[in-house]
């Protein structure tokens, strides 16, 4: 019957997330998955809806009952996340579901990329991008991101030393001593910088 009423009324959002429960307890992983995706990227359906469908298949994914890759779970965050946020809410849950799931950080980046883009003062984000650029010792992405963490999050102390670092590393030792003098006048004024949580 869904089907039938698809048919008539393609935009028919409610039914079209009654679909996704009923392929779902089908196991129909392909259409799911079809499904999914285009759920999250359609724009009318609103935000709470989707972090509603996030939450219920995130957790039936990591459980097992929902037979499909994390990977795949993922790409339906970053379909989601394309859309310009209001609020945080959905950048939050994705990225406890990174962390919940394990998931790699270059698996990560791009959704860290996703969230920063709409919320460039995102500090959690910021900081986690951070990390996954240091494992993947990408000089030139730490500059770009501790610079736009400098610029959202000045008391900060963590950005300046780390892309300070990195500007020596590429060789920019007098850019490099600039933001590591930077970071050490901030210091001086905030001596807990280094403590405060990302």
């Amino acid at each position: 019957i869904f089907d039938e009423v698809m048919a008539a009324d393609p935009d028919n959002s409610l039914v079209q997330m009654a679909l996704l429960h009923d392929y779902a307890e089908q196991g129909d992983t392909v259409r799911f998955k079809e499904s999914m995706a285009k759920t999250m990227a359609d724009v009318r359906i609103e935000n709470m809806q989707k972090l509603s469908l996030l939450k219920v298949y995130s957790q039936a994914q990591m459980a097992g009952w929902l037979k499909i890759s994390a990977a795949s779970m993922l790409e339906f965050y970053h379909a989601a996340l394309e859309i310009p946020q209001e609020s945080s809410d959905l950048g939050e849950l994705c990225l406890a579901y990174i962390e919940a799931a394990k998931l790699p950080a270059d698996a990560a980046l791009p959704i860290y990329d996703a969230i920063l883009r709409y919320q460039p003062e995102h500090l959690r984000a910021r900081f986690l991008k951070l990390v996954a650029l240091v494992r993947q010792r990408d000089t030139k992405g730490i500059i770009a991101n501790c610079h736009e963490g400098i610029a959202h999050h000045p008391d900060m102390l963590i950005f300046y030393y780390y892309e300070g670092s990195a500007l020596v590393e590429e060789e920019r030792m007098e850019e490099g001593i600039r933001v590591l003098e930077a970071g050490a006048m901030q210091a001086e004024k905030d001596p807990d910088g280094f403590q405060k949580d990302a």
